[in-house]
């Protein structure tokens, strides 16, 4: 398990060198590895802080995005990059809307006026706080067969405290459960586990397709 972790530290760190070119001061850099049925792929958060907010990255091989956030982690801009289609989305909140736009070809998205997370492990603020629920959205880009975007909009609802052991370690995390439909939630829905002392997303578990599809889990694989 050390080697493992060990190794994948050093990926990470060689990886986020390369690719890191922000003028702003790096305060984490966090590795997940993750799997459904026998595929496995890993990926990588850099959270820069600047003014009033911060910068996210992820990178892994199909995409990198680039996360605008508000002091509260809620998104207000995400630049999406597909690695095979080599297409770039940029998409921007202005109110009740989502502004996007793929190198020209323009279109504008609905939401509520609930905020907007982008990146799961943003949901710190949350983790944090006493309140036991809440609402946010949640933005797609579909490069497959055409290109087209979606939002949905997701009830996040805490389920108690638990110990789990993550990089060969016990801590102590708030267990939180995401649908967003009643029919989600009814096949399983997707439950996350974050570090309860600041909100960092530590495990994850969902059903990504229709009742039957293999689970998708992920973990927290480095830490810097």
């Amino acid at each position: 398990m050390f080697k493992k972790n060990f190794l994948n530290c050093m990926m990470f760190v060689y990886f986020a060198a390369e690719l890191y070119q922000g003028g702003g001061f790096i305060s984490e850099k966090l590795s997940y590895t993750e799997t459904t049925g026998k595929k496995e792929v890993r990926f990588e958060y850099l959270t820069e802080v600047v003014e009033n907010g911060y910068i996210v990255r992820r990178m892994s091989e199909e995409q990198e995005w680039d996360i605008k956030c508000a002091r509260d982690f809620s998104t207000l801009r995400c630049d999406v990059r597909d690695i095979e289609s080599k297409d770039t989305v940029v998409m921007t909140r202005e109110g009740n809307f989502i502004d996007v736009d793929m190198e020209g070809f323009k279109t504008r998205v609905r939401i509520g006026k609930e905020p907007w997370f982008q990146a799961f492990n943003n949901l710190r603020d949350f983790i944090k706080s006493k309140k036991e629920s809440m609402k946010f959205w949640w933005v797609v880009p579909e490069f497959m067969r055409g290109f087209r975007v979606r939002a949905y909009k997701y009830s996040a609802r805490k389920d108690g405290t638990e110990t789990i052991e993550v990089m060969g370690r016990e801590v102590e995390a708030v267990a939180v459960k995401l649908a967003f439909s009643p029919v989600q939630a009814l096949f399983g829905g997707a439950k996350y586990w974050f570090r309860k002392s600041d909100g960092v997303l530590l495990k994850y578990s969902e059903t990504r397709g229709l009742p039957g599809t293999a689970r998708t889990k992920g973990e927290l694989a480095c830490e810097e």
